[in-house]
């Protein structure tokens, strides 16, 4: 008889009886859920929930395997509905890790409250402050320096500029109309910001 499995991260029942090496990668996946929401990581993602059905893997392995180039895409639950912590088959979608890496990202404010993406420093000719401005290349993931400004509202244009640019590099990428209409939407709302002379937040991203 085989022996009993314990549960994983205290709330995942593993009721598939293949080996774990035939179901590798599924099961890496659905065990990195579990500890967002019940392991070491919910201490730095708190608030994540899981629906009923994924606590087995079978449901899990079921829903996943239903998803075009799964094996090839990460599990997202903020696509659908920003800013959603609820894991389940309704609320969650595959994204690509280059869409989904970007649209994650956070350009951190400055420590005296300058806009995001935006850093203060003195010039090294003059010894002047000025501010530059650092984006994210999506193909390559890597920060990119965009130069520097005099003001820290014309660095965060050129910030706002570039991060339109580099999401619609991302649009490729988009493997659904619930990832191609996220990216659009957040381009729509930085390009209203810029035109109307508004700093972005990030109240509306991951």
């Amino acid at each position: 008889m085989a022996r009993p499995r314990g549960l994983v991260f205290g709330i995942g029942i593993n009721d598939v009886s293949l080996p774990i090496r035939s179901v590798r990668k599924e099961y890496l996946g659905w065990v990195h859920m579990l500890n967002i929401i019940n392991g070491p990581r919910s201490k730095t993602n708190g608030g994540a929930t899981l629906d009923d059905r994924w606590i087995r893997f079978s449901n899990f392995i079921e829903w996943l395997h239903a998803q075009e180039n799964w094996s090839e895409y990460e599990l997202d639950p903020g696509i659908k509905v920003v800013g959603n912590r609820f894991y389940s088959p309704d609320t969650c979608v595959m994204v690509h890790p280059t869409v989904r890496r970007h649209l994650a990202h956070r350009e951190q404010r400055g420590k005296k409250g300058l806009p995001r993406g935006v850093n203060r420093r003195k010039d090294l000719v003059g010894g002047r402050p000025v501010y530059s401005v650092t984006g994210r290349d999506p193909l390559a993931g890597k920060a990119v320096c965009l130069g520097t400004y005099d003001t820290p509202e014309d660095a965060h244009l050129a910030w706002q500029i570039e991060r339109i640019e580099h999401l619609r590099l991302c649009l490729p990428f988009a493997n659904n109309l619930y990832v191609v209409e996220r990216l659009r939407n957040e381009m729509d709302r930085i390009a209203d910001d810029a035109n109307n002379g508004r700093l972005t937040d990030s109240n509306h991203e991951n």
